[in-house]
């Protein structure tokens, strides 16, 4: 009796099963879960606060995790649910790569700004699309020539994206710098005043003067709560945003050195004399902002100051959050919302010693502390750093945390002005009040819209003083002050020499009427040849159409070397491991937007390249990546005068490359310049300021190599 073969199953024994699913689970895991999050922060690492080590055993942890998970699974199912089973996981793993890799839209800056969603509709679907294709076609693969044939290529794909990806991380690594030590404001004596004499300044951030206007209109009683109060109603800001005003406002220095933020620091509190001039006075001086406006240098006339490197409170909090920028990069278009974040986050993941800028947390210890505590004796100076109108938005009118999107800029602005509140009324309460200098301000104003294609520059600012000793009735003043008189006040309250600080007089010097011309800083460059633009204006600070440039300071943080053919130049804000700085060859026509592009904007824009070795006959190919354009518009491009690339550029969706040939003839002194024109833009637009123009094309990245 012959006996019935056992029919065998397609997905082979629960070795292969196992080895087929470890595989596959182990690429998955290593994209997502390893690669994803330290590529992120090896890419911007110069803009987080804190370290690989503090971040690569949670991530590690959550990789772990997810690799055991869907290996079980995967061993466990077998035949047809197996195949599936494991094209799905293929399928996933190669959008995730894909979506990660090239597919990224330029979103803007995770500043807090949200996100117009209904802008990328057409790019959404372009983008499910693709990744419908990612995942059905391995599995119609699977099912058409099953698994026993798949199971290699799967296999070998999986291995070789393990490789890649390993491989960059290791370079990235062996580039990252040694974790330094540095300058960390901690919350040490954060609500503790004196009975005898204090000076205190609260920056709440973005309130632009328009905004404090219709508060103040709203609120009629507020001016009954600022009992010796002026409103300076036509204050122009120091500059914008708040990594320049920030320094600005306290030091009265801007940045118009060559050299890193950090060496600015560095700089800037080695030759301010507004700190030590309070020291000398007998302030006890303590800044409640954030410690990368500070510097090391700071040590002697800030008493909150450690030098020590910001210090991790909660892991698994910060781990989760650096999960939740992973998945905004890596998952589908259509799912990105849900994922949006505002990168200050992180801050909220800090050691509870370190002040960090988050208002809901700030009224809480306030609340716990009841109030401030009052010494007998000395002087203290104290600067409070607020949310105040920026956003994410998510400050009650009580101010209570809620969720982005629940609230509201005027709510929040009603829940800041609790908090400010509630810090005067206990100041009043305790006596302290009337002797006791007190500067409500921004640290900026905001880019609203002013109607008419006009926006604002930041440029107008909140700013109220009631000096000690002052208590009559609020009034209003519009007397053409700056921001920079705010540092200059706070210099003479000191008794030092104020004419050295800032513009050199003091808010109360300047009256109404008076023709004055005044100083704002703001950056205009590329994104790794840093300018600093300062602008000046004689009319009222509400108008930014009045701002005229006036000096451009560029700040090279980026060495011009002789390019090298092969070499990938990058016009991100942070060039990857194996990139070099491209906006160094940007000369004009070039504006930085704090994110992956560098936006071409006028009519014409110029780089400039030497080329180190060039060959000596034949051609060069120039390949240029791009995102999508912002109108479109007809390209020409020539080098050395000679054309090389004409083309009707169309609004399009992902990245696009430009490839054309130049002539080795073309080069001049072994130096490569590439003029584009974008023939249907106006000519009078190069009349305009850096800017101000229309902008054109956002390129990304450009490699240049001998033509074959």
């Amino acid at each position: 009796m012959e006996h019935a073969q056992p029919v065998k199953q397609s997905s082979g024994g629960w070795k292969q099963r196992l080895v087929f699913s470890a595989v596959v689970s182990a690429a998955l895991a290593f994209t997502l879960c390893l690669f994803g999050p330290l590529d992120l922060f090896f890419n911007n690492y110069e803009e987080l606060w804190f370290h690989f080590q503090d971040i690569i055993g949670g991530v590690a942890v959550i990789a772990l995790i997810l690799f055991l998970c869907c290996t079980l699974l995967g061993t466990l199912l077998r035949g047809k649910l197996h195949s599936i089973y494991m094209a799905l996981m293929f399928g996933g793993l190669l959008g995730l790569y894909v979506q990660g890799s090239f597919m990224n839209k330029d979103y803007g800056s995770l500043d807090g700004t949200a996100v117009d969603w209904s802008a990328y509709t057409g790019y959404g679907v372009v983008n499910t699309l693709i990744w419908a294709v990612c995942i059905l076609l391995p599995l119609a693969l699977m099912l058409v020539l099953r698994e026993k044939k798949m199971r290699p290529v799967l296999l070998f794909l999986s291995c070789a994206l393990i490789v890649m990806q390993g491989a960059s991380l290791v370079v990235s690594y062996l580039n990252y710098p040694k974790v330094a030590e540095s300058a960390t404001l901690t919350t040490d004596g954060m609500f503790e005043l004196s009975k005898e004499e204090n000076t205190v300044v609260l920056v709440l951030d973005t309130l632009d003067g328009a905004f404090m206007h219709q508060v103040l209109a709203d609120n009629p009683d507020f001016a009954d709560r600022l009992t010796g109060f002026t409103d300076y109603t036509n204050t122009l800001a120091s500059g914008a945003r708040t990594p320049v005003a920030m320094p600005l406002i306290m030091t009265g220095i801007p940045r118009t050195m060559a050299g890193t933020y950090s060496d600015y620091q560095d700089y800037v509190w080695s030759k301010q004399t507004v700190f030590d001039d309070l020291k000398a006075a007998g302030y006890d001086t303590r800044l409640l902002t954030e410690s990368q406006f500070i510097s090391a240098n700071a040590a002697d006339c800030v008493d909150n100051l450690e030098l020590t490197a910001s210090s991790v409170g909660n892991s698994w909090g910060l781990t989760k959050k650096m999960y939740k920028l992973t998945l905004y990069k890596y998952v589908p278009h259509f799912l990105k919302w849900r994922f949006w974040m505002y990168t200050g986050d992180f801050d909220k993941y800090k050691s509870d010693t370190e002040y960090i800028v988050d208002d809901a947390k700030f009224w809480d210890r306030f609340q716990d502390s009841d109030g401030f505590t009052y010494t007998d004796s000395g002087k203290n100076f104290r600067l409070y750093h607020l949310m105040g109108a920026h956003r994410p938005y998510n400050l009650t009118a009580n101010a209570n945390r809620k969720k982005e999107g629940t609230t509201s800029r005027r709510r929040q602005l009603d829940g800041v002005f609790k908090i400010v509140f509630a810090m005067l009324d206990d100041m009043k309460a305790n006596g302290v009040y009337d002797n006791s200098n007190i500067f409500i301000i921004a640290d900026h104003g905001a880019k609203r819209n002013l109607g008419n294609g006009v926006y604002g520059m930041c440029q107008f600012a909140a700013c109220l003083y009631k000096p000690a000793g002052s208590t009559g009735a609020f009034t209003t003043n519009d007397a053409p002050v700056s921001l920079l008189d705010v540092t200059a006040t706070l210099d003479a309250i000191a008794g030092g020499d104020y004419s050295q600080v800032g513009s050199g007089r003091t808010v109360y010097e300047i009256q109404e009427g008076e023709t004055r011309t005044r100083t704002f800083y703001l950056p205009i460059g590329s994104n790794s040849t840093y300018i600093t633009g300062q602008y000046e204006t004689t009319a009222h600070a509400r108008d930014p159409q009045a701002l005229k440039l006036v000096k451009q300071y560029e700040i090279q943080v980026a060495d011009k070397n002789s390019y090298t053919l092969g070499d990938v130049l990058s016009f991100s804000s942070f060039p990857g491991a194996n990139e070099k700085v491209g906006n160094v060859y940007c000369t004009h026509g070039f504006r930085a937007t704090a994110t992956k592009t560098t936006r071409m904007e006028g009519r014409y824009a110029q780089m400039v390249i030497p080329i180190a070795n060039p060959p000596e006959t034949g051609s060069l190919t120039v390949r240029l990546e791009h995102s999508s354009m912002v109108k479109e518009s007809h390209l020409v491009i020539s080098a050395g005068g000679k054309q090389v690339f004409r083309q009707n550029m169309v609004k399009s969706h992902g990245q696009e490359t430009l490839t054309f040939d130049v002539p080795v003839s073309a080069l001049e002194d072994g130096t490569l310049t590439l003029d584009f024109t974008f023939t249907d833009v106006s000519e009078s637009e190069e009349d305009k300021e850096a800017g101000t123009r229309t902008q054109t094309m956002p390129v990304t990245k450009l490699v240049i190599t001998a033509a074959e």
